[in-house]
């Protein structure tokens, strides 16, 4: 009898031990598994040539101009120095002039916000078709780079029907550029600003975070900007933090000679 009654436990804590086994298998793999890292969405192998497209006509206040000079600073900021990210600026009113040609710098090079500290309003009328018809057709995109243009601008055109925003965003489009816009100041035509971007989801404000828009660049690239799953070059005054510091630490001498051009600039 006594016999029987050890044999007896030692089945019941044979199994004990075999389920606890099997529960912490399970709460291990579980736990391994929670632990694991979500995918990063950002494409570190996509090379970017990204063109800031920038309104200086007379509807844009000196003060706001500034304003978006630091904003440009705060977008390029937030990329990484792994990111192969290449940056032009185009300035336009009724013509549209390079002041910076792409592939001069890359988003990491400091000497960049010294660059965009030197862009000098000239003022007149508004013609932002025009000027994204010279960005498409002037741009040196690197061949294999996503191709990217950012229009900054309040949306306000003057000269139409001559300026055909539509048409030139569209073909833009075609050409493999994909295009974001970035309105300017408390009063904005919003529906321009759509038109421009293709879609209400490329459409940021100046008051958005600069990140924001750099973070869906980084995630939108590989995708064709003509509506397509994929795309391959072969077929086809709320500013960060880190921005002031760049300003108050290397941009002052840049920044105040521009402040004296500016306030002397349009009305």
């Amino acid at each position: 009898m006594q016999g029987k009654l050890l044999l007896t436990t030692f089945v019941v804590l044979a199994l004990s031990a075999g389920t606890l086994g099997q529960a912490s298998s399970s709460e291990s793999s579980s736990s391994s598994s929670s632990s694991e890292v979500e995918p990063d969405p950002r494409t570190d192998d996509c090379a970017i040539d990204i063109v800031l497209v920038l309104d200086d006509s007379s509807s844009i206040t000196p003060s706001l101009f500034r304003a978006t000079r630091m904003l440009m600073n705060a977008f390029i900021a937030c990329f990484d120095d792994t990111d192969d990210v290449n940056v032009g600026v185009v300035l336009y009113n009724c013509e549209a002039r390079t002041e910076i040609s792409l592939g001069t710098y890359t988003a990491s090079d400091h000497y960049l916000m010294y660059a965009f500290g030197g862009l000098r309003q000239q003022g007149g009328v508004t013609r932002t078709g025009p000027a994204i018809r010279y960005m498409k057709d002037t741009s040196t995109f690197r061949d294999g780079a996503r191709r990217v243009a950012i229009v900054f601008t309040d949306g306000y055109i003057e000269g139409e029907p001559l300026d055909d925003h539509v048409t030139e965003a569209n073909a833009a489009r075609a050409a493999g550029i994909t295009l974001y816009s970035v309105g300017l100041g408390d009063n904005v035509d919003s529906g321009v600003l759509e038109e421009i971007a293709g879609s209400p989801g490329n459409v940021f404000d100046d008051t958005d975070n600069p990140c924001d828009l750099a973070e869906q660049i980084l995630q939108d690239c590989g995708k064709d900007p003509r509506g397509g799953a994929s795309y391959n070059d072969s077929d086809s005054d709320s500013v960060s933090d880190s921005s002031d510091d760049s300003d108050d630490s290397g941009g002052d001498s840049a920044s105040d000679s521009s402040d004296d051009s500016d306030d002397s600039g349009p009305d």
